[in-house]
């Protein structure tokens, strides 16, 4: 007997589902085939389908001739059989006439591609001919660290087969580096022979994601090399706004914004901002799982100015954005990735190797998204250390899976043991032994004293010696392998120092064979012709009465929240130009006009407004311009009269904080408006990451500020020199 005896029982039974009643379809529609193959879909769920690995839409743009009803689909292999990946169900509900794209939902996540038909009413399948998957997407963002991640810039004659590296035939990828706008040419599966997805980070990341998850898995996103958060951010979202959703996203980013002297406070609120934006747009997966970091080993930087190599700012620069993406994961439940074995091409960039070590880090950071061990690539951690004459003894604590120390080459190289408060004043260490699973010892070449208390550090972000470049030659690792990679997890970095206590507090303190080298500011001033003279005011010292200043591109912070910028300022013989007091960014001045008015433009509100009275030229005032998101106000205090200080100028409306190479100006805007004015000068100039002033009235600052301060980012006394008084490195 035939299996099927007539059309109409076949087309029945092909529109069963898994043994339950006939599937229908009842809308009128014809189907846009899917776009771009090799797409991956984000499931919206991890479990539950038809392969237990979630479910997950298809967006689907189509026609309609009905204004109501539902559409059927099907999810094939290709083959002669359609359907055979999942069989028929109703996916869709049509709600009105003409072209729309509608969500085809349901669709099976699984370790394959396949082919979305559908049918509708007129008992019709329109099969789909772009191969696509539904599974897992893992987003990046970051700078010239995710470039090498998706292409290897620095290494690009190292292919990933000579690594032992072969893609699965289960990923796909989707993303640009290096630009400011425009969109991937497609989705592509990475190779040694793609002209883009070709790092061993991708391809090895990739495989392993997929292995461990069972599904599909694709990578998505953007970096732009040399650049802060800011400059990143808007391509990034760019391109994910095409992707629908991620099931986790790794930021790496942190050189440029340390190198900028950005503060933790700035940072985290740069994250905040960003990653508000990003949830706005991931509709698939909500829920997603967050990671931070960005500073891997880096190196080198001078012995005597500590300024870098290469960008990523100095020590303690860099020593901020680790703890601010600490601080913001503790926050936002993320996990925080702090790899430090590395191989650098320059002291920062991957290597094919170093990329590939790099895949290691992030893919056991995931463990946990699969249900594994949480401790994922935490490796043991320093819980304490005493010291006897030039021996230091460390106690760890292991993480799960760990039962054991592993050094390879001169690991005790990676620490290092500075004067309390210092990353400057250094103890050398010349040797070290593990003495245990959870203890180590490091001896030193000198003895600080009896006295003398320290700060020991692990893995902090510069490297010394003749192997700068690469961070596999030292390490301390644990012995965890279990879980098929070569090596262990590193022993963390310290984010803070290590307190170790005197011997015998009162004692004997000795001088570190380098001498005691001083902190400085990162965010001096550069400076034409600048020239000074008394201020004439008990307390203040000198002001700048000549010349201009500029805090250059690339090295001011960039601001994501309120802002104060401040100064005295006294006013300058009137020109027949506008002339500027001090000036941010290339958006942002406080200046006087030729008529004597305080004029301010600030925060992107291009028009600039003018005081109601005109200043007093030879007065001494105090200025201070307060941005916020909705505005900004000008407080101004005539020192000379002794008037109140009182709110001047006020501006309503929405204003853009978020800024891109910064340039902070004194006597000068941008290089022009310059004072030129007699008797103009200008001292104390002072910027906060927070609204300090508010309200009808205020107090001007009656002493120097110390840099001490809380949310003082840096102060610029200008007594004299252009130095800034928050003592960084």
């Amino acid at each position: 007997m035939a299996m099927f005896p007539n059309p109409l029982g076949r087309l029945r039974d092909v529109m069963r589902g898994r043994g339950g009643p006939p599937i229908t379809a009842t809308a009128t529609v014809t189907m846009t085939q899917l776009a771009s193959a090799n797409r991956i879909y984000q499931r919206s769920s991890r479990t539950g389908g038809g392969q237990g690995k979630g479910q997950g839409s298809i967006p689907l743009a189509l026609s309609a001739a009905t204004a109501a009803g539902t559409i059927v689909a099907r999810f094939s292999s290709g083959g002669a059989t359609r359907g055979d990946y999942q069989a028929p169900w109703v996916a869709a509900t049509i709600a009105a006439t003409g072209a729309q794209t509608v969500n085809i939902t349901g669709v099976d996540a699984g370790l394959r591609w396949g082919y979305l038909d559908i049918l509708d009413s007129t008992g019709t399948w329109q099969n789909g001919t772009t191969l696509v998957g539904m599974g897992r997407i893992t987003a990046f963002g970051g700078q010239s660290p995710v470039t090498r991640m998706i292409y290897p810039l620095s290494d690009a004659s190292t292919t990933c087969a000579s690594l032992g590296i072969t893609p699965n035939g289960f990923t796909s990828a989707y993303a640009t580096y290096d630009v400011s706008s425009g969109l991937p040419t497609g989705w592509r599966s990475p190779s040694d022979s793609d002209t883009v997805y070709k790092s061993a980070f991708i391809m090895d990341f990739l495989n392993r994601q997929s292995a461990q998850f069972g599904v599909v898995c694709g990578f998505a996103g953007a970096s732009i090399g040399g650049s802060p958060l800011c400059t990143i951010q808007p391509q990034l979202l760019n391109v994910l706004a095409q992707v629908g959703g991620w099931e986790s996203l790794f930021w790496y980013q942190e050189y440029d914004d340390a190198q900028r002297s950005s503060t933790k406070k700035l940072y985290k609120a740069a994250l905040d901002y960003l990653f508000s934006q990003l949830n706005a747009l991931n509709t698939a997966y909500p829920s997603y799982t967050k990671y931070v970091g960005g500073i891997h080993n880096t190196g080198p930087l001078s012995a005597t100015t500590f300024a870098p190599a290469i960008q990523g700012g100095s020590i303690a620069q860099r020593v901020q954005m680790r703890r601010a993406s600490r601080e913001w994961a503790t926050a936002n439940s993320a996990l925080q990735i702090l790899p430090a074995d590395i191989k650098t091409a320059d002291g920062v960039h991957q290597t094919q190797a170093g990329a590939l070590a790099c895949s290691t880090h992030f893919h056991r950071a995931t463990y946990a998204e699969a249900g594994g061990d949480a401790s994922g690539d935490v490796g043991a951690t320093i819980v304490s250390a005493t010291r006897s004459g030039t021996t230091v003894t460390v106690n760890l604590s292991q993480q799960s899976g760990g039962t054991a120390l592993v050094g390879t080459g001169s690991w005790w190289t990676r620490f290092t043991l500075y004067e309390v408060g210092s990353v400057r004043s250094a103890w050398p260490i010349t040797g070290g032994a593990i003495v245990n699973s959870t203890q180590l010892t490091l001896t030193l070449g000198n003895d600080p004293g009896d006295g003398k208390p320290l700060d020991l550090w692990l893995y902090i972000p510069w490297e010394t010696g003749a192997n700068v470049n690469d961070g596999t030659i030292n390490v301390l690792r644990d012995n965890r392998t279990a879980d098929g990679f070569a090596v262990g997890r590193n022993v963390m970095p310290t984010l803070d120092p290590v307190s170790i206590a005197a011997p015998s507090p009162g004692g004997a303190q000795n001088t570190p064979p380098g001498g005691i080298i001083p902190a400085v500011s990162t965010l001096a001033l550069t400076g034409t012709s600048p020239t000074y003279s008394a201020s004439g005011v008990s307390g203040f010292g000198q002001m700048m009465t000549g010349g201009t200043a500029i805090l250059g591109t690339g090295a001011c912070p960039m601001i994501v929240a309120g802002l104060t910028f401040e100064a005295f300022f006294v006013c300058p013989a009137l020109t027949a130009s506008t002339q500027a007091i001090i000036s941010f960014s290339t958006n942002s001045y406080v200046a006087v006009t030729s008529g004597g008015l305080l004029t301010v433009k600030a925060g992107g509100i291009v028009t600039p407004v003018n005081s109601a009275s005109a200043l007093t030229p030879g007065h001494r005032y105090h200025v201070a311009l307060v941005v916020s998101a909705n505005g900004w106000n000008v407080y101004l205090t005539d020192t000379t009269a002794a008037t109140a200080g009182a709110l001047v100028i006020t501006k309503t409306g929405a204003t853009s904080l978020i800024q891109s190479q910064q340039v902070a100006g004194v006597r000068t805007y941008n290089g022009t408006s310059n004072m030129t004015g007699s008797g103009g000068a200008v001292s104390n100039v002072a910027l906060w990451q927070v609204e300090k002033y508010s309200g009808a009235s205020y107090t001007a600052p009656t002493a120097p500020y110390t840099g001490a301060e809380t949310d003082l980012i840096e102060s610029w006394l200008l007594d004299g020199n252009l130095n800034g008084s928050v003592l960084s490195a």
